[in-house]
């Protein structure tokens, strides 16, 4: 049922009808919090996609507890080193680059570069795709 109701709420999403998007997604974690517990993988994908959703609209401090939260449950449930976690850090990262809080970008991109080398292998081209936002911040 949340793959379904993440779905939906992503093609909202990406069609910027963000007010359709929002119920679905919340709509989702509720039911991944209740069914699921508040520590589950799925949760944190959920919390993400709410994320990823404000992010869009702008709402940066509410993106960043978000992501924070996701990263929380990941890092306890599948560990440090889990793609899961890559790509919520990217996303943290995109925020305070859009903030100007470089300080903050490059751990959490070289944290990127540690896990998708581990897992992915350096010629995959997320590997490309972290360097060059790296590259990014460093132009800056």
């Amino acid at each position: 049922m949340t793959t379904c109701l993440n779905n939906l709420g992503n093609l909202y999403s990406m069609q910027s009808k963000y007010d359709k998007a929002k119920p679905l997604y919340e709509w989702a974690l509720t039911i991944c919090e209740k069914v699921l517990g508040s520590e589950h993988p799925d949760t944190a994908i959920c919390l993400n996609n709410l994320g990823v959703l404000y992010n869009e609209q702008g709402k940066n401090k509410k993106v960043e507890l978000l992501y924070k939260w996701a990263l929380v449950i990941y890092e306890k449930v599948l560990g440090s080193d889990h793609l899961d976690m890559a790509v919520t850090l990217q996303n943290l990262a995109i925020i305070y680059y859009s903030q100007g809080k470089s300080n903050k970008v490059e751990p959490l991109y070289e944290w990127v570069l540690v896990i998708n080398e581990k897992v992915l292998g350096v010629e995959h081209p997320e590997m490309a795709r972290t360097l060059y936002n790296l590259a990014l911040l460093y132009e800056r």
